[in-house]
């Protein structure tokens, strides 16, 4: 019996301990790991990461995350996604309810009002990520979003 119940609480530990090894290592991926993932989504590196927030649901889960990259050299940008070009207020819409919902201050809101492309994805567990490319400032906003 008490043999029993100590090979439960250790292999309950070992659990554990392998959970959170896991989610740290994940946790620790650079964002673009993260999004080739998740996504299938390779973006070049030589970012700089001005904004990252993300939003946990618990300790193994997040409900969403957002960044800011800022990019030197855009040439690979540019091909890197099939971006989609012109204003379109539902990404605008939906990009923004997402970022409410996550709690990000509006100071780190996209800008809208001048020309951008963006990219849209969504799986079939309706988790969502949201692109937008501010070529002008060599800005991209990324946020994904989990159900």
């Amino acid at each position: 019996m008490i043999k029993k119940r100590s090979l439960h609480v250790i292999f309950g530990g070992l659990t554990i301990c392998i959970l959170f090894c896991f989610n740290s290592i994940y946790c620790s991926m650079k964002c673009s790991s993260k999004l080739k993932l998740n996504w299938g989504i390779k973006l070049p590196d030589g970012y700089i990461e001005i904004y990252e927030k993300k939003k946990e649901k618990n300790f193994i889960s997040v409900e969403g995350r957002y960044h800011i990259y800022e990019y030197d050299d855009i040439s690979e940008v540019k091909e890197a996604l099939e971006w989609r070009a012109g204003k379109n207020e539902d990404f605008e819409d939906s990009m923004l309810q997402s970022l409410e919902e996550l709690n990000i201050s509006k100071r780190y809101f996209p800008d809208f009002t001048g020309n951008y492309k963006y990219y849209v994805a969504e799986k079939t567990n309706l988790s969502k990520l949201y692109i937008i490319f501010a070529e002008k400032f060599k800005i991209i906003n990324i946020v994904e979003k989990f159900s």
